[in-house]
């Protein structure tokens, strides 16, 4: 982290909201998802909300949401609703464990090679549209990198976490978790401070309308 983040987030207690659909879904990736929640829980500096889509387990010390269950069809509304209920807890940052995305809340994205699993064209786009949206993706392995790279613009974006903490669902991966949240915590910062800038605002502002609008064709017979 920059002294300008240490600066500018002095003393600042950091409320994430973090979308669990990865349990509802049974992904791959929800063992990653229970550790990653299990260490923020127990930091200093951070209010943990989840959104619990059902499955979700529980941990000490973390509030929980009751949300609607994710389906595919309807995303642009899901999006809606994740902001709306993403100011009433007065969330700062955003984080899926898929890629489910707010419209006005900065957000970061973490990926895994195993959710390329999901291949519909829904998916597909809804993975393009959550990359443009956030604004650091987290790629969790050389692999995950490379997928990523088709849908991200701006490379600069694209943070890979180093070969020897890659992690692997496969493998044991509990010694790197601590390091993967402080990743996390770093580029919640940033995020964080970016999304006050007037582009930036800009851009939420049209990413809110565009998913009003898709929200509104979703309902279409």
């Amino acid at each position: 982290m920059s002294e300008e983040d240490h600066v500018f987030f002095r003393g600042k207690k950091v409320n994430i909201l973090i979308d669990c659909v990865t349990f509802q879904l049974n992904s791959p990736s929800a063992s990653i998802w229970h550790e990653v929640i299990k260490v923020f829980s127990v930091q200093d500096g951070i209010k943990l909300t989840l959104l619990d889509r059902g499955g979700t387990p529980k941990v000490g010390g973390v509030s929980y949401i009751e949300f609607p269950s994710y389906n595919w069809h309807n995303t642009a509304a899901d999006s809606l609703l994740i902001d709306r209920f993403g100011q009433e807890a007065k969330a700062d940052i955003f984080l899926s464990s898929l890629y489910t995305t707010p419209t006005t809340l900065p957000a970061v994205l973490l990926v895994s090679e195993f959710d390329h699993i999901y291949k519909s064209k829904r998916c597909l786009a809804e993975k393009r549209l959550a990359a443009h949206h956030a604004s650091y993706v987290i790629c969790l392995s050389s692999r995950a990198y490379r997928q990523s790279k088709r849908f991200v613009n701006h490379q600069e974006r694209l943070v890979r976490v180093a070969p020897e903490m890659e992690i692997n669902v496969l493998k044991d991966f509990s010694s790197k978790i601590a390091t993967l949240v402080g990743i996390l915590r770093d580029q919640f910062l940033r995020a964080m401070r970016e999304g006050l800038t007037p582009s930036n605002q800009i851009f939420q502002n049209e990413w809110h309308r565009l998913r009003s609008i898709q929200a509104e064709v979703d309902t279409w017979p």
